[in-house]
């Protein structure tokens, strides 16, 4: 008598990737960086504070990278402010 064979495990669910926001105002940076991140990120780019905040409004995102001279101060948002905005 044969053993029975075992069912084949269910797949998977596909994960989506998490998605990064790079805040930069020079656009050559930004290209590099989602040149970087874009093969394991969903890569979102703003090249002002008033684009990222646009951005934050409208999508969730997992990380922000953002230009040091650009931080959360001169975007005019405190980080406590940030993550409330942001949805995880």
């Amino acid at each position: 008598m044969s053993s029975p064979v075992p069912a084949s495990p269910a797949p998977l669910p596909l994960r989506q990737p998490a998605t990064v926001l790079v805040v930069d105002d020079e656009s050559r940076l930004q290209e590099t960086t989602r040149r970087v991140l874009d093969d394991e990120f969903e890569v979102l780019t703003a090249g002002s504070a008033d684009e990222a905040r646009a951005i934050l409004q409208e999508r969730a995102v997992s990380v922000i990278l953002c230009d040091q001279r650009m931080g959360f101060a001169r975007m005019g948002t405190s980080s406590r402010a940030m993550d409330a905005t942001m949805h995880f």
